[in-house]
């Protein structure tokens, strides 16, 4: 966090009060996090709304078909909507290019998809 901040320093004068500056950033910052997690709760909401399970059951159902998904695709979901990382971050982490996360994550949510609506 503290080194997207210092890059941004290094583009624009620096802030009248740093402590105050990275206050803002920190802030900014929890709310994004604040907002990705917001974002994962309501995939699983959705999900056991669509297939009629409940409570436990739904996340037994999700984590059982994201447990079957090949590596790679499970560690793009995993990182992308548990974690809440962006698609740069995985791209790092994967050593691959966003646009393969991107492909990865689609053909994963669509494999989901397909399989707990047969299991509905």
């Amino acid at each position: 966090m503290f080194a997207d901040a210092t890059s941004a320093l290094s583009r624009s004068d620096p802030p009248q009060s740093m402590r105050g500056w990275l206050y803002a950033v920190a802030e900014r910052r929890l709310i994004d996090e604040l907002r990705r997690r917001k974002r994962a709760a309501t995939f699983v909401d959705v999900a056991a709304a669509d297939l009629g399970y409940t409570g436990g059951d739904t996340m037994q159902a999700l984590e059982d078909a994201v447990d079957r998904l090949p590596d790679l695709q499970r560690r793009v979901v995993v990182m992308r909507i548990v974690e809440g990382r962006t698609y740069r971050e995985i791209a790092r982490a994967l050593d691959c290019n966003e646009a393969a996360c991107k492909m990865r994550l689609s053909r994963a949510l669509r494999r989901l998809r397909d399989e707990l609506e047969v299991a509905s």
